[in-house]
Protein backbone atom coordinates (compact mmCIF):
# COMPACT_ATOMS: atom_id res chain seq x y z
CA UNK A 1 0.00 0.00 0.00
CA UNK A 2 3.07 2.32 1.06
CA UNK A 3 4.05 2.18 -2.54
CA UNK A 4 0.55 2.94 -4.33
CA UNK A 5 0.57 5.71 -1.99
CA UNK A 6 4.11 7.08 -2.82
CA UNK A 7 2.95 6.46 -6.84
CA UNK A 8 -0.43 7.92 -6.60
CA UNK A 9 1.79 11.09 -5.44
CA UNK A 10 3.98 11.21 -7.92
CA UNK A 11 1.12 11.24 -10.82
CA UNK A 12 -0.46 13.76 -9.07
CA UNK A 13 2.52 16.01 -9.56
CA UNK A 14 3.35 14.89 -13.38
CA UNK A 15 -0.41 15.14 -14.44
CA UNK A 16 -0.60 19.00 -14.27
CA UNK A 17 -3.16 18.97 -11.54
CA UNK A 18 -0.70 21.00 -9.36
CA UNK A 19 -0.19 23.42 -12.13
CA UNK A 20 -3.99 23.82 -12.25
CA UNK A 21 -4.04 23.86 -8.33
CA UNK A 22 -1.08 27.07 -8.64
CA UNK A 23 -2.66 28.53 -11.09
CA UNK A 24 -6.07 28.80 -9.38
CA UNK A 25 -4.47 29.85 -6.44
CA UNK A 26 -2.72 32.56 -7.89
CA UNK A 27 -6.19 33.86 -9.47
CA UNK A 28 -7.84 33.70 -6.47
CA UNK A 29 -5.14 35.51 -4.76
CA UNK A 30 -5.32 38.17 -7.82
CA UNK A 31 -8.67 38.42 -7.68
CA UNK A 32 -8.61 39.69 -4.21
CA UNK A 33 -5.98 42.03 -4.35
CA UNK A 34 -8.18 45.47 -4.57
CA UNK A 35 -6.75 48.49 -6.20
CA UNK A 36 -7.06 51.57 -4.66
CA UNK A 37 -9.16 54.67 -6.66
CA UNK A 38 -7.53 57.21 -7.87
CA UNK A 39 -8.26 60.16 -5.83
CA UNK A 40 -10.27 62.98 -7.70
CA UNK A 41 -8.60 65.78 -8.99
CA UNK A 42 -9.81 69.27 -7.60
CA UNK A 43 -8.90 72.07 -9.29
CA UNK A 44 -8.13 75.42 -7.90
CA UNK A 45 -9.75 78.27 -9.43
CA UNK A 46 -6.33 80.31 -11.04
CA UNK A 47 -5.61 83.68 -9.08
CA UNK A 48 -5.74 86.42 -11.80
CA UNK A 49 -3.51 89.59 -12.22
CA UNK A 50 -6.86 91.31 -11.76
CA UNK A 51 -7.93 90.56 -8.64
CA UNK A 52 -6.96 93.33 -6.14
CA UNK A 53 -5.92 90.93 -3.10
CA UNK A 54 -2.47 90.41 -5.37
CA UNK A 55 -0.99 93.90 -5.27
CA UNK A 56 3.02 92.70 -6.16
CA UNK A 57 1.78 92.03 -9.70
CA UNK A 58 3.23 95.00 -11.87
CA UNK A 59 5.34 97.67 -9.74
CA UNK A 60 9.18 97.29 -9.05
CA UNK A 61 10.04 96.02 -5.68
CA UNK A 62 12.96 97.22 -4.48
CA UNK A 63 14.93 95.12 -0.95
CA UNK A 64 15.27 96.80 1.75
CA UNK A 65 16.36 94.04 4.12
CA UNK A 66 17.24 90.80 3.49
CA UNK A 67 18.35 88.15 5.90
CA UNK A 68 18.90 89.97 8.78
CA UNK A 69 20.80 93.04 6.60
CA UNK A 70 19.11 96.02 6.69
CA UNK A 71 22.08 98.71 5.03
CA UNK A 72 22.09 96.82 1.29
CA UNK A 73 24.73 97.34 -0.98
CA UNK A 74 23.87 99.53 -4.45
CA UNK A 75 22.75 98.10 -7.12
CA UNK A 76 20.05 96.37 -4.50
CA UNK A 77 17.87 93.91 -5.58
CA UNK A 78 14.61 94.00 -7.27
CA UNK A 79 11.74 92.07 -7.90
CA UNK A 80 8.99 92.60 -10.59
CA UNK A 81 5.87 89.76 -11.01
CA UNK A 82 5.40 89.91 -14.76
CA UNK A 83 2.15 87.80 -14.14
CA UNK A 84 1.15 85.71 -10.90
CA UNK A 85 3.38 82.89 -11.53
CA UNK A 86 5.98 84.74 -13.40
CA UNK A 87 8.85 87.11 -11.69
CA UNK A 88 11.98 88.66 -12.81
CA UNK A 89 14.30 90.57 -11.29
CA UNK A 90 18.25 90.94 -10.32
CA UNK A 91 19.96 89.91 -7.10
CA UNK A 92 22.11 93.01 -7.61
CA UNK A 93 25.04 91.07 -10.17
CA UNK A 94 22.77 88.55 -11.54
CA UNK A 95 19.34 89.40 -13.36
CA UNK A 96 17.17 86.10 -13.20
CA UNK A 97 13.83 84.70 -13.38
CA UNK A 98 11.45 82.42 -11.33
CA UNK A 99 8.25 81.06 -11.51
CA UNK A 100 5.85 82.21 -8.33
CA UNK A 101 3.47 79.85 -6.66
CA UNK A 102 1.25 82.63 -4.46
CA UNK A 103 -2.05 81.33 -3.03
CA UNK A 104 -3.99 82.11 0.63
CA UNK A 105 -0.89 83.63 2.18
CA UNK A 106 1.55 81.61 1.15
CA UNK A 107 4.30 82.04 -1.15
CA UNK A 108 6.93 79.89 -3.23
CA UNK A 109 9.82 80.66 -5.29
CA UNK A 110 10.73 77.71 -8.07
CA UNK A 111 12.50 77.12 -11.23
CA UNK A 112 15.20 79.81 -10.72
CA UNK A 113 17.63 80.69 -13.22
CA UNK A 114 20.11 83.31 -12.82
CA UNK A 115 22.56 84.53 -15.50
CA UNK A 116 25.40 83.50 -14.13
CA UNK A 117 27.68 86.36 -14.38
CA UNK A 118 30.68 86.11 -12.47
CA UNK A 119 30.05 88.62 -9.56
CA UNK A 120 33.60 90.09 -9.00
CA UNK A 121 32.27 92.95 -6.76
CA UNK A 122 30.37 90.46 -4.43
CA UNK A 123 31.89 88.29 -2.10
CA UNK A 124 30.66 84.86 -2.15
CA UNK A 125 28.25 84.42 0.45
CA UNK A 126 27.54 88.36 -0.11
CA UNK A 127 24.24 89.91 -0.58
CA UNK A 128 22.98 88.13 -4.32
CA UNK A 129 23.70 85.24 -2.54
CA UNK A 130 21.84 85.78 0.55
CA UNK A 131 19.27 87.38 -1.71
CA UNK A 132 18.71 83.75 -3.76
CA UNK A 133 18.48 81.48 -0.31
CA UNK A 134 15.84 83.97 1.14
CA UNK A 135 13.56 83.22 -1.92
CA UNK A 136 14.14 79.63 -2.00
CA UNK A 137 13.14 79.65 1.84
CA UNK A 138 10.04 81.62 1.40
CA UNK A 139 7.38 80.15 2.00
CA UNK A 140 4.75 82.71 3.21
CA UNK A 141 4.64 86.65 2.73
CA UNK A 142 2.90 89.97 4.59
CA UNK A 143 1.98 93.16 3.59
CA UNK A 144 2.34 96.15 5.66
CA UNK A 145 1.51 99.70 3.55
CA UNK A 146 3.92 99.47 0.24
CA UNK A 147 5.83 96.64 1.87
CA UNK A 148 5.78 93.32 1.12
CA UNK A 149 7.95 91.04 3.79
CA UNK A 150 8.85 87.47 2.70
CA UNK A 151 8.36 84.57 5.82
CA UNK A 152 10.13 81.65 5.90
CA UNK A 153 8.28 78.39 7.65
CA UNK A 154 8.02 79.71 11.21
CA UNK A 155 7.29 83.52 9.68
CA UNK A 156 10.29 84.57 10.35
CA UNK A 157 11.07 87.67 8.03
CA UNK A 158 13.60 86.83 5.11
CA UNK A 159 13.58 89.84 2.84
CA UNK A 160 11.50 93.14 2.98
CA UNK A 161 10.85 95.03 -0.35
CA UNK A 162 9.18 98.00 -0.44
CA UNK A 163 7.30 99.52 -4.02
CA UNK A 164 9.08 101.89 -5.81
CA UNK A 165 6.19 102.89 -8.18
Amino acid sequence: MEGCTLMNRYNFFNSGALLVLVASIYLVGCSAVRVAPKPAVVSVPALTDAQPSQPWVGPLWRASFVQGVASLQSPQPVLQWTALAQLQGNAGCNAFRAETVVREGLMRFSAMAPTGTPCLQVPPGGQEDKFFGALEATRSYRIEGRDLILLDMMGVPLVRLSRTN
